[in-house]
């Protein structure tokens, strides 16, 4: 009998959370939703080329390098297509990413780090942002994931039989593990990398007139930042440069050595820019968050609303301004796995449900 695994999978513009739970235990894993086409034996010639030798091609792969080959085509995933590759791209801004064979190569990759079986069966459960869930794109991403897939990951081959249980708006996964079951209005603010979804439901019943997504998010800030570099260096920065950035930014750790032309910028102006992006950003999503939300002529905002949620790897960043504009906000341990945690939770319970009539 194949192991079976029900699994959260978010597949986020800038990161993507796998969730699952094994031995009664629940375990997550995030990794950056970069791919670019790539060759792991050119790579490994390339790695080569700095005197290091390498029994086979996958010995040069280094601890959080992944490259899957699927359908004929090689990927590299992660941290390695935004370190080794210029061309690499999480799909940003094309909503046809989420039925992309990308996708696929994301679920199968994050999937495949976390079981150690061969071959193994997923029960999933997914996420569209509120803009694009359509019953169109819901099956879309269904017959983009389902079926029986053959992999080669880090030179392993693997096999995946994988069932597309339910796609849900993203933010409803959130509310199923932090919200409240009782008959109330409450809510979820997902700031992601791309967008901003704003979800409500009444006890877990979604209302869908009080759904909305706007394309606001942590890469707004990379874009503000990137901008005002060129503008004063003559050249934007690149997405693995801005990432490193705003990750030194939050951290409170060395800054990345960023250069051009020779020239260095000082960390006190590049900690200016992100300040200044993120205040930028942030008044833009309150805004969109007030005028969604708009509980009275006297600006209350989400007022009738609780609990509101915060989630999304955006509440690092923003979280002190949407709190001084709703004071009840609440922020998970992980915002940036809560919707992945709730969509495991129903794929859990979708997977037995199958299983008992099977």
């Amino acid at each position: 009998m194949l192991p079976a695994y029900a699994f959260g999978f978010d597949y986020g513009n800038a990161e993507t959370c796998g969730y699952l739970i094994e031995n009664s235990v629940k375990r997550a894993r995030v990794l950056p939703s970069a791919t670019a086409l790539g060759s792991l034996s050119e790579l490994a010639e390339k790695r080569s080329a700095l005197g290091d030798t390498y029994a086979r091609p996958v010995d040069a792969l280094k601890s959080d390098e992944y490259v899957i080959e699927i359908g004929g085509s090689e990927y590299f995933v992660g941290a390695l297509a935004l370190n080794d590759v210029r061309a690499s791209s999480t799909g940003r801004g094309d909503v046809n990413r989420y039925w992309s064979p990308k996708s696929l190569a994301v679920l199968l990759t994050v999937s495949g780090i976390m079981i150690q079986e061969a071959t193994y069966e997923l029960y999933v459960v997914t996420g569209l942002p509120i803009e694009t869930f359509t019953k169109d794109n819901r099956e879309k991403v269904k017959s983009a994931l389902d079926g029986e897939h053959d992999f080669v990951l880090n030179g392993r081959k693997r096999r995946a039989i994988v069932h597309v249980v339910r796609v849900v708006m993203e933010g409803a996964g959130a509310m199923i593990v932090y919200g409240k079951n009782e008959d109330v209005l409450q809510g979820v603010i997902d700031v992601g990398g791309r967008t901003t979804d704003l979800y409500v439901a009444q006890g877990q019943k979604t209302q869908v007139e009080m759904c909305k997504g706007k394309p606001l998010g942590v890469e707004s800030i990379a874009d503000l930042v990137s901008a005002k570099f060129s503008i004063k260096y003559n050249r934007p920065l690149t997405g693995r440069e801005t990432r490193k950035l705003l990750r030194a930014y939050l951290t409170d750790s060395n800054y990345p050595v960023i250069q051009a032309y020779g020239v260095r910028p000082e960390k006190d102006l590049l900690q200016a820019w992100i300040e200044t992006s993120i205040k930028d950003v942030a008044q833009e999503i309150i805004s969109f968050v007030s005028s969604t939300w708009n509980a009275s002529e006297r600006g209350a905002v989400a007022a009738d609303i609780a609990p509101v949620l915060l989630i999304g790897g955006g509440a690092y960043y923003f979280q002190k301004a949407l709190i001084a504009r709703v004071p009840h906000l609440i922020v998970p341990m992980r915002p940036e796995t809560a919707n992945a945690e709730g969509y495991l939770a129903l794929a859990n319970v979708l997977m037995n449900k199958i299983k008992a009539v099977a």
